[in-house]
């Protein structure tokens, strides 16, 4: 019996590893090439991580918006500036899979093109 993380987590990774292979196939359309995909699969996850890390121990996940040897000036600028940065986390990690996903099917169609003609 597999332990109940672990339930959610191999289907998972074999989707994605399908929509990744199905990218490298040339004329076929992945579904990773949008963004609302990758992004529906990759939000729930970040927030259980995050949340869980945050009820395991709250104060060291406030002290990690602080990073260290900040000057004193810095800091209320440095924990918004932190605490934005890990709200926009899975946009920027969405946008950069799909941005990779679709550069990477254009070069393979186009050395297909090239390979027939």
């Amino acid at each position: 019996i597999m332990p109940l993380k672990l339930t959610y987590f191999i289907p998972l990774m074999i989707f994605v590893a399908l929509m990744n292979w199905m990218s490298m196939t040339p004329y076929i359309f992945s579904p990773s090439y949008q963004s609302l995909m990758v992004f529906s699969i990759a939000f729930p996850l970040w927030l259980s991580t995050e949340l869980n890390r945050t009820m395991n121990n709250i104060s060291k996940r406030i002290s990690n918006l602080l990073p260290p040897f900040t000057p004193l000036y810095l800091i209320p600028l440095m924990v918004p500036v932190e605490i934005v940065s890990l709200i926009i986390r899975p946009l920027t990690l969405t946008l950069r899979l799909t941005i990779n996903v679709s550069a990477s099917s254009l070069m393979t169609t186009l050395i297909t093109i090239g390979a027939f003609k």
